[in-house]
């Protein structure tokens, strides 16, 4: 027998359901206290209490300007470090070493200098690390990468070094050049005699410039750690999928380095705002206190909470873990993950049957239900991308940044996802005379039980994603069906009962897709939508049976407002800035010289250096490399009078029969932020060492790139075996942060709606090719 259709819900019932997952959708994609960050605390709280207006103190002088690694922000920002430890009653030491790293053509290398302190304990157990990184990018402040995490780790410590004593000792670890490569953290891990007592390293990032800190990363076996977080941080906001999506994306943070070590430890970072990242904007005026005030507020009760412990036995087995309303942090072992999901696979098996025999569904029509969810799981992510180019002509910034994410840009995914809804919900009404509310459903939790399956399997930690919400969508389809619910009353509790789970978990999930990748991927959290809307089925179908047009009409119509707003809204000015790119390239051994960018056009402060009409065109060949990119820069040629190109002068030469050994002394020009040595391919070249330091020793054998970060003032120490009868010739290259006037001119001022952004930019590069 058929599923009976008598029992057709009423207006008043359908208006209560879309009322309340319209209300939870809004209220779980930001709006809800517990995910926002906390109030700032003022400076008249309790010595023992962290005060994000105390740590701001710091935070005033950390990001003053940009402090690249070199620079003399830099070397006034690690002074200010060491005498506010100092100033707590500690010892600071600077860390001072030589790092050489690399694989394959590429070896790094750069002269660090780590802050470190210790507060002892009154155990002999081992220490907590506290650790973030105090030097930026050249042309970026860093306030919130990582100035938040410097000055959140030394109101900690004064607020540690106000209560009692704790029975581990607590390093205090302030590294350098983290974006060069994480070097600062591999001299600490490689040579610092304390890195052995390492018993948790609690690791404060940054990207954007507000939002709620997340713990996004766990590294080792992170049962005990998720389970001290659950204790001692009410409302902390983490979850086992971002631990799973770190895994396979390239980012990196200092963390990895205690990874590849084999220490625990937990990454902590604001995420909000990636058009500050990197750029002008990330500065102390535009960095939200209540971000700093969630950093303090981790890492001192995690600090008091692991100081306590005996940490030799925090490694514990891998959990799954996510942060539910009222609860906090629940979690499970990871081992449970898959028979948590095949006895969901029984549940479902067992609910399919009851409904077949109770005439509930049918082979075609689940099948036209699967159909039109596979429909929607391409559809809605095309139409996005689709969409998404035809809006972005429109919003100016996407032309001047090159990282996909407009200002503002949760409200383009929110424009966007409306009308995707009322794609969803009009379409309802040809599946609806096609098949039953539960053949409706069939398909999506059969897609979902898989998806549950296979990441159970393969990525544990985001089996959650889709066990949780499948389970509870299913029991109120359930309750609905099994029990033959007839009062539209009762069958909208049940319904919104089943649905809050999925509108709970999935909503963050498409919003925060939007956040980590961008509008570029904006297929991705389009993919995340239509995964809920086809669970969703039976709720919206009961929504739009009797509204008809009227909620697809006016999600059209928000949808339409929504963007509005936005395109309104778009314009640069101080707060809304320019990105812009501009790079000064010569070759100081032919004696040429250009201007190049890769913007759409000379904005108001690039146009002196451009021109009004540069052309694009391919780099000369001398620089082709430089700008590997998909179309090509603007060009613009320039005279060469800046030459102070970097120099190698020779030192030693020892032949030996068929090889050579030489030791070159490399010059780089005044505050260079690096300087590149590019060997030649067909010259194999081995015994290779920096300043006295070997190169890894599975480099290739020729072709290598060396990268000097920072290269020392009064030169560094080149040592390398070639062959006798090769003649060898070394491009060195240079860049160094800002450019020189434009030709013949004086250089204006930049105007304040316009900033420098990503790594071509502000920026001097000069070459010059070396024969030995």
């Amino acid at each position: 027998m058929m599923e009976a259709r008598s029992s057709e819900p009423t207006l008043t019932a359908s208006l209560v359901v879309l009322a309340v997952l319209a209300a939870c959708a809004t209220w779980w994609s930001g709006l809800s206290p517990s995910l926002q960050p906390p109030a700032a605390v003022a400076a008249t709280a309790p010595s023992t209490e962290f005060s994000a207006e105390r740590a701001r103190a710091h935070l005033r002088i950390i990001a003053e300007s940009p402090r690249p690694l070199g620079s003399a922000a830099h070397a006034r920002t690690r002074g200010h470090v060491v005498e506010a430890l100092r100033g707590l009653g500690l010892d600071p030491q600077l860390q001072q070493a030589t790092v050489v790293r690399g694989t394959e053509r590429t070896v790094n290398a750069a002269a660090v200098s780590n802050i470190v302190a210790r507060i002892p304990g009154t155990g002999s157990g081992q220490a907590v690390v506290l650790a973030a990184h105090y030097d930026s990018v050249p042309h970026s402040p860093g306030a919130n990468d990582a100035g938040n995490g410097v000055a959140a780790i030394l109101e900690t410590v004064r607020a540690l070094q106000a209560g009692p004593a704790l029975r581990n000792d607590v390093i205090v670890l302030i590294t350098d050049a983290e974006e060069p490569g994480l070097v600062g953290a591999r001299a600490y891990v490689d040579e610092h005699p304390w890195a052995r007592e390492t018993g948790i390293v609690l690791n404060a990032e940054g990207r954007g410039n507000a939002g709620p800190v997340y713990m996004f990363r766990t590294v080792g076996a992170n049962g005990g750690m998720v389970g001290t977080l659950a204790r001692s941080v009410p409302g902390a906001l983490a979850d086992s999928v971002s631990n799973e999506l770190f895994k396979v994306m390239p980012n990196d943070t200092d963390l990895s380095v205690f990874r590849d070590a084999g220490y625990l430890g937990m990454d902590f970072a604001n995420v909000r705002g990636f058009t500050h990242y990197h750029t002008a904007l990330d500065n102390y005026e535009q960095a939200d206190p209540r971000t700093l005030q969630h950093h303090g507020e981790y890492l001192l009760a995690l600090t008091r909470a692991f100081g306590r412990m005996d940490l030799s036995r925090l490694a514990a087995p891998e959990r799954v873990y996510f942060a539910l309303p009222l609860v906090g942090i629940a979690h499970y072992p990871v081992a449970w993950a898959l028979p948590l999901s095949l006895a969901a696979l029984a549940l479902a098996a067992w609910l399919a049957v009851h409904l077949y025999r109770g005439g509930h569904w049918r082979p075609r029509g689940a099948a036209i239900g699967l159909l039109h969810f596979i429909a929607a799981l391409i559809g809605l992510p095309v139409l996005a991308v689709a969409a998404w180019a035809l809006v972005g002509r429109w919003v100016p910034e996407l032309a001047w940044f090159h990282h996909g994410a407009p200002y503002d840009g949760h409200r383009y995914l929110l424009a966007l996802a409306l009308p995707a809804i009322a794609v969803y919900l009009a379409s309802l009404a040809w599946l609806r005379r096609r098949a039953q509310p539960t053949e409706m459903v069939l398909g999506p939790a059969l897609v979902w039980l898989l998806l549950a399956l296979a990441t159970a399997a393969w990525m544990p930690g985001a089996g959650y994603v889709f066990l949780w919400p499948l389970l509870f969508a299913l029991a109120g389809l359930a309750v609905v069906r099994l029990h033959a619910v007839r009062r539209p009353a009762v069958a909208a509790i049940a319904l919104v009962l089943g649905a809050l789970p999925v509108v709970y978990f999935m909503t963050p999930m498409v919003v925060g897709m939007e956040e980590a990748m961008t509008l570029d991927a904006v297929a991705l959290p389009f993919v995340l939508l239509a995964l809920t809307l086809g669970l969703l089925a039976p709720q919206l179908d009961f929504v739009a049976r009797p509204t008809g047009r009227i909620v697809p009409g006016l999600l059209l119509a928000a949808g339409v407002g929504v963007l509005a707003a936005a395109l309104l809204a778009t314009g640069f000015h101080r707060d809304r800035r320019q990105a812009d790119t501009l790079e000064y390239v010569a070759d100081a051994t032919r004696g040429e010289a250009f201007w190049a960018s890769l913007d759409p056009e000379p904005n108001a402060w690039t146009r002196q250096y451009l021109g009004d009409a540069p052309q694009r065109t391919e780099v000369p060949d001398w620089a082709s490399e430089l700008f590997a990119r998909d179309s090509d820069p603007l060009i613009r040629p320039a005279v060469a009078t800046h030459l102070d190109a970097p120099g190698a002068e020779l030192m030693d030469e020892i032949v030996e029969g068929e090889t050579r050994r030489l030791r070159l002394r490399i010059a780089s020009p005044p505050n260079a932020y690096a300087t590149v040595i590019e060997f030649p391919e067909g010259v194999p070249v081995t015994g290779l060492r920096i300043d006295g330091r070997p190169a890894p020793a599975d480099i290739a054998s020729d072709g290598v790139r060396v990268t000097w970060f920072a290269p020392p003032a009064q030169g560094a120490v080149l040592e390398f075996v070639a062959p006798t009868a090769a003649r060898l010739e070394l491009l060195l290259r240079s860049n160094i942060p800002g450019v020189p006037p434009p030709d013949g001119a004086e250089a204006i001022a930049r105007p304040q709606h316009t900033m420098a952004a990503g790594p071509w930019t502000e920026r001097t590069r000069l070459q010059r090719t070396v024969s030995f």
